[in-house]
Parts: structure tokens; sequence; C-alpha cells
């Protein structure tokens, strides 16, 4: 997850804080589930491949 994103524990608090949002700055936003945090953002949804193969492979032997 990215530093900056809020993460809510239900979707429905997601909608309502991306309501005022939207209201505000007029933009088109979409709420979805993080597959890092398990919670809830509004904005652009993570890439479905977020990383290379050897990036992964970083990760499962524990290299951040």
């Amino acid at each position: 997850m990215r530093e900056n994103k809020t993460r809510y524990s239900s979707s429905q608090e997601a909608k309502s804080a991306a309501y005022h949002v939207r209201k505000d700055k007029k933009e088109n936003l979409t709420i979805y589930r993080c597959p890092f945090c398990n919670g809830f953002h509004y904005g652009h949804p993570p890439a479905k491949r977020p990383y290379t193969r050897r990036k992964r492979k970083q990760l499962a032997r524990g290299h951040h």
C-alpha cells in the first residue's frame, strides 16, 4: 500500500469519503479492496500484477 492512501475498514466508509472528494474535485473515483492491506481505498485500483517475477522472488526470500 502506498503510504499516502487511507485505509478504510468497509466499502461504505470508503464510499462516504470518496463522495466528498468527488464533490470537491469533480474526480471519478473507484472504491476497491486492496490486495495488500485487505482494507478499502478509493482512487485507481492497483495493477493486477504489481511486481515483476524477479521482484516476487525477492519478496518471497525476504529481501525488500
